[in-house]
């Protein structure tokens, strides 16, 4: 499953790691974008624990209330590039 991980990071332009809810990999996945220079993006809602390893490594930071509360952050952040 991480060899899998590993060449869909390859692939991609952005890891957005959705820390809300523990889980197993993503600090290493987090890890392996930052090693081949890929922006890591660490979303997690306001009442989750802290990850710090991946808070740690993290281009961006974006703690969020609700749903909405997300698509608004995001939208400002996203809007511009497209």
């Amino acid at each position: 499953m991480m060899q899998t991980a590993m060449i869909e990071i390859d692939r991609s332009d952005i890891l957005i790691a959705e820390v809300s809810v523990k889980a197993i990999g993503v600090g290493l996945e987090a890890g392996y974008a930052a090693a081949k220079n890929k922006p890591v993006w660490y979303l997690r809602n306001k009442a989750a624990a802290h990850s710090s390893t991946v808070s740690g490594i993290a281009s961006e930071r974006i703690y969020y209330l609700d749903e909405q509360d997300l698509a608004h952050q995001l939208d400002g952040i996203i809007h511009p590039y497209h």
